[in-house]
């Protein structure tokens, strides 16, 4: 049995898990996606001792887009949240992935967050990688830096007057 299905207007269909049907308006191009990290609020922090990464894909046409977070090449699901469908402007699409962290783990400025927007353009997938590091801030004490160097490895001692804490950051080098 065939089933025929029509769509106007950009209305999705979906099939099953995953597979999404989109017919592009007549006279629209594929646009790919202006994507942002925006760093965590400093007042979630103090008060939370949490950091909320967000990563802003906007200015897109289709809406099929996906955005992924990766933390020092790894990806990362545990606390993200995505919207679950992309937001319409006009004529252009826009999407919001948040990355909440420990308060801790923002503050190592060797982490490396990465946000990547994955959508399709001319038949293949396509991606646009945008990153940030780590902080060590405001609420740090600046005046406390030791670096140790070996031939193999890199530490930045530092104290967080914010929360008392004594940390210990250490980059192993592969040179």
């Amino acid at each position: 049995m065939i089933q025929h299905f029509v769509t106007v207007n950009n209305n999705n269909l979906v099939f099953g898990d995953g597979t999404k049907l989109t017919v592009i308006e007549r006279n629209y191009e594929i646009i790919p996606p202006a994507v942002a990290i925006f760093s965590p609020s400093k007042q979630e922090i103090q008060q939370k001792s949490k950091a909320t990464l967000v990563c802003l894909a906007s200015g897109f046409y289709p809406d099929h887009l996906t955005l992924v977070w990766m933390v020092n090449g790894v990806k990362r699901t545990e606390g993200v949240g995505t919207d679950e469908f992309s937001t319409r402007n006009e004529s252009t699409y826009s999407l919001t992935s948040r990355l909440r962290i420990p308060a801790w783990e923002w503050f190592n400025p060797l982490n490396r967050f990465e946000c990547i927007a994955k959508f399709f353009q001319n038949g293949k997938e396509e991606s646009i990688h945008k990153f940030i590091y780590g902080d060590v801030g405001e609420l740090c004490s600046h005046r406390r830096y030791v670096f140790v160097f070996s031939q193999t490895k890199v530490c930045l001692y530092f104290n967080c007057s914010f929360t008392g804490t004594k940390y210990k950051v250490c980059k192993i080098s592969a040179t």
